[in-house]
């Protein structure tokens, strides 16, 4: 399914397309998320970054969990 837009709407406005639909910003955020977070933790799975769970609160293990 193609996604259209009014030709009026199409012609009067010149922005950039990342803004044109809704989903575009979120899906762009998660991708960069994702991106950060694997990064992150490979740097802590092969011990460059050095994480430490003594003074881990309940709410952070519960979170953990969830993973």
């Amino acid at each position: 399914m193609q996604i259209q837009s009014n030709q009026s709407q199409h012609q009067n406005t010149k922005k950039l397309a990342l803004f044109n639909l809704g989903f575009r910003p979120f899906f762009l955020g998660a991708g960069i998320f994702a991106i950060i977070s694997m990064a992150s933790w490979m740097l802590a799975y092969f011990s460059v970054g050095f994480v430490s769970v003594e003074h881990i609160t309940l709410r952070q293990w519960r979170a953990h969990e969830m993973l």
